[in-house]
């Protein structure tokens, strides 16, 4: 909320939008004893994630290793730290970002992503 304060249009003095981005990303089940292994994909993604579009973005990501699959929710600010522009995603974005996702799992011999939930 801070960097979405200092990037305030002076016109336009609201926070009003959307706030950030959350994705969630889920393995199959018989996949948790690879908790390490997950965790360096996450972290992985969260770098992608924070420089998409050539972009500056906080990411901040939690795995739960307590269910029956590992699963990781991972939050993305969608105002640039750096420029307070905001982050657009269309449908075909969202689509590479999950294909960049599916390739980061899978150099880790995880399966790809069958869909990654983006929740609003």
């Amino acid at each position: 909320m801070l960097v979405k304060q200092s990037h305030l249009s002076p016109c336009n003095n609201t926070l009003a939008g959307k706030h950030f981005f959350e994705y969630v990303v889920s393995l199959p089940c018989g996949e948790s004893y690879r908790v390490q292994d997950f965790l360096r994909c996450v972290q992985e993604i969260n770098r992608f994630l924070s420089s998409y579009s050539e972009g500056h973005y906080q990411t901040i990501s939690c795995v739960h290793t307590n269910t029956d699959n590992l699963h990781a929710h991972i939050i993305v600010n969608n105002i640039d730290w750096l420029t307070g522009k905001r982050l657009h995603l269309s449908k075909p974005c969202f689509y590479g970002i999950m294909e960049n996702v599916s390739n980061v799992l899978q150099r880790s011999g995880f399966p790809p992503l069958a869909a990654m939930i983006a929740v609003e």
